[in-house]
């Protein structure tokens, strides 16, 4: 499993410990991870845990699975507000934005892999699951 933007390693943390047989892989900013390190530490799950550059860690045939909100293009009226009301969140509260299909492909091109699939999830928040290869 890889969290990315994953924090202090909080949610990382509790799916190790409910799935001994996981690894997983926190991909954050430096100061992010080293809370994760620590909290990943406290509860002796570093073995499991690859606090590195994601791409290193995926094999070639590997994939990239981000469970995110995924932003139309432009505002659709049809879509529940509240996906654009974490956009604003993000904004105002930690300076980020959530991003649109244009923008996964961009990120995960920067980082050495090529967007395969979007595939919005059945809940009305707006989450997909977007799916990348190795470049």
């Amino acid at each position: 499993m890889v969290d990315v933007g994953g924090g202090d390693g909080a949610l990382l943390t509790a799916v190790l410990r409910g799935h001994p047989s996981v690894r997983g892989v926190v991909f954050d900013t430096p100061e992010g991870l080293a809370q994760a390190a620590e909290n990943l530490r406290d509860a002796g799950l570093t073995g499991r845990c690859a606090l590195r550059n994601v791409r290193r860690a995926i094999p070639g045939h590997g994939r990239l699975l981000i469970i995110e909100p995924v932003l139309p293009d432009t505002v659709d009226s049809a879509l529940p507000a509240v996906m654009y009301l974490s956009d604003l969140n993000m904004l105002v509260n930690v300076g980020g934005r959530e991003r649109t299909r244009a923008d996964f492909h961009d990120l995960c091109q920067d980082a050495g892999f090529a967007l395969t699939n979007v595939t919005p999830l059945p809940a009305p928040n707006g989450f997909s699951v977007i799916e990348a290869a190795p470049a």
